[in-house]
């Protein structure tokens, strides 16, 4: 049994400890939130411990995986940051793969990848580190998924997909094969992507159109 601390106690926090409860194998020992508030509180029954600095008398105790349960919308970078402040203080993050998502066997999964329920990850896929594959989503064949990457509830990349660093593609969109989507590009909820997406770009509609900059 593998103990892990979970870092945050939000709604995102809420469905990895379900992931992980549901895969078996890993005992959530605690939460850690930023929020004062939530300190003292539980969520679905485990203890939110403290602040951040929590983190260093578990890993003094022996406790050295982790899950990132802080979610994001559009922005990926704070999850990022977060996620490499803790790897540097010596944590190992879980992959965190509900057993009702399908990864195919030749799909490459980075350290700290969260893959939900319903979930389809397809032959060849390579995912980074730190990747959302939200519930329902399909990440096609031979799709490349780079570094803090979050693909949304029922979005669908069809084969050959890139997305860049920190890319995040909305619930229930749809991205054309081959199509690339540079770092840190936001795809809004239901578009329908048909051609490259630049950098730090916003596109929305059907087919999807770069939106002003945010």
């Amino acid at each position: 049994m593998i103990k892990v601390a979970g870092i945050g106690a939000g709604g995102h926090a809420k469905v990895l400890l379900d992931v992980l409860r549901c895969a078996s194998g890993f005992e959530v020992v605690g939460l850690v939130d930023a929020d004062p508030k939530q300190h003292g509180k539980s969520l679905e029954g485990v203890s939110v411990l403290g602040g951040y600095e929590a983190l260093d008398r578990l890993l003094r105790e022996g406790v050295s995986h982790a899950f990132l349960g802080v979610g994001a919308v559009g922005d990926n970078q704070p999850r990022a940051q977060l996620f490499e402040r803790f790897r540097g203080l010596g944590f190992h993050f879980v992959k965190a793969i509900h057993p009702a998502a399908v990864v195919a066997a030749s799909a490459e999964v980075g350290e700290g990848a969260a893959i939900m329920a319903g979930a389809v990850v397809n032959p060849g896929a390579r995912l980074g580190v730190n990747v959302i594959v939200n519930t329902g989503a399909v990440v096609d064949h031979d799709c490349v998924l780079e570094d803090h990457v979050h693909i949304a509830p029922g979005a669908v990349l069809s084969g050959g997909v890139r997305v860049g660093k920190y890319g995040h593609v909305g619930t229930g969109a749809a991205v054309r094969q081959g199509v690339s989507l540079a770092e840190g590009a936001l795809v809004g909820v239901g578009a329908v992507v048909v051609a490259d997406v630049p950098a730090r770009a916003t596109v929305a509609g059907n087919p999807a159109r770069v939106r002003p900059s945010r």
